[in-house]
């Protein structure tokens, strides 16, 4: 059987015969540069993966969608007699919360999705 001592030298093996002198100076210093390298990779990654940020371009795009959407509707003439009996506070009410809601949908469910996908991902600590 291992004993838990025998197995965190499994772990972390340490070599017999350490390098010395410059040899081992100039070893120690190109490891101190992996790891520097590594971790600003890593800092890249994480920035890559940060959400971005809802933009006018966002909102324009699905204003164009929904029009696009829309318009067939706009030929129908139940579409037309319901304008007739609407009144115009209660289109103002109904043009708020769509835009609320689709401004939430935007919003929310992009960054929720970044998320997800970040938590997933399993974290590697490229620390010594």
């Amino acid at each position: 059987m291992m004993s838990e001592s025998n197995a965190d030298g499994m772990m972390k093996p340490r070599p017999e015969h350490l390098p010395t002198g410059e040899r081992g100076k100039e070893m120690e210093n190109k490891l101190d540069e992996i790891y520097a390298s590594l971790e600003e990779l890593h800092r890249e990654i994480e920035e890559k993966k940060a959400p971005d940020r809802l933009g006018w371009d966002d909102i324009a795009q699905e204003i164009i969608g929904a029009v696009t959407f829309a318009l067939p509707f706009l030929f129908t003439g139940e579409l037309w007699e319901i304008a007739k009996d609407i009144s115009v506070e209660r289109s103002l009410v109904i043009l708020i919360m769509t835009l609320t809601i689709a401004y939430l949908f935007i919003a929310k469910s992009r960054i929720g999705n970044l998320k997800k996908k970040s938590s997933s991902t399993s974290q590697k600590d490229f620390s010594r």
